[in-house]
C-alpha cells in the first residue's frame, strides 16, 4: 500500500494582547522556530476579557456575522487574515486584523492554528519515515520510498498565477 503524508498538525499561537494599538498582529506559533513551523490556517480565535467579562469567539470576516441582519441578530467580533512574504525567514508571515472596536478593555486572544513544518521534512532521507505511533498496528511496518517534497507557498505577487 502507498499513503501520502500530509505535513499538518494542530498547534497554538502565542497569545495576542488585543489593545487596539496595532492595525494587525503577527501570528507566531508557540514553542517553534519560524524556520520550521508555518501557519497553514487559523482554526479558532477566542478572546478573554478581564474583570469577569468572560470569553467571546471571533469569527472570520468572510462568515458575514459581523454585520447584523435578519439571520444574524447581533454582530460578532471578527478577524481578517493576511499573509506576506517574510523578511526574516523563507516562507510567509501571517497577520490577523480586527474590526473596529468600541471598547477600552484590553483582551487576550487564544488562537488555535493548523501548522506545517514547511521544508523541514526535506532533511529526511529515504527510509527515515519508519517509526510507529500509538495507533499503528503491531503487524505493520513502513518506510518512505521517495524523498519528502518541498513546501511551496502560494504566489502573493505579480507572478500570479504560478509559472510552470
Amino acid at each position: 500500500f502507498c499513503t501520502p503524508i500530509a505535513n499538518l498538525f494542530a498547534h497554538d499561537a502565542l497569545p495576542i494582547r488585543l489593545d487596539g494599538k496595532q492595525d494587525e498582529y503577527l501570528l507566531l506559533p508557540a514553542e517553534y522556530d519560524l524556520e520550521n513551523c508555518g501557519v497553514f490556517s487559523v482554526e479558532t480565535v477566542t478572546g478573554w476579557k478581564p474583570g469577569g467579562l468572560g470569553y467571546q469567539e471571533y469569527v472570520p470576516f468572510e462568515y458575514f456575522e459581523h454585520d447584523p441582519s435578519f439571520d444574524v441578530p447581533n454582530s460578532r467580533p471578527h478577524y481578517s487574515i493576511r499573509q506576506r512574504s517574510s523578511l526574516l525567514h523563507d516562507g510567509l508571515d501571517t497577520y490577523l486584523s480586527f474590526g473596529i472596536r468600541h471598547t477600552e478593555a484590553h483582551e487576550t486572544l487564544s488562537i488555535e492554528l493548523m501548522c506545517t513544518n514547511q521544508n523541514l521534512p526535506r532533511k529526511l532521507k529515504l527510509g527515515d519515515i519508519c517509526m510507529a505511533c500509538e495507533e499503528t498496528p503491531e503487524f505493520l511496518s513502513f518506510r518512505n520510498i521517495t524523498p519528502a517534497t518541498s513546501s511551496f507557498a502560494p504566489p502573493l505577487n505579480r507572478d500570479f498565477p504560478w509559472k510552470l
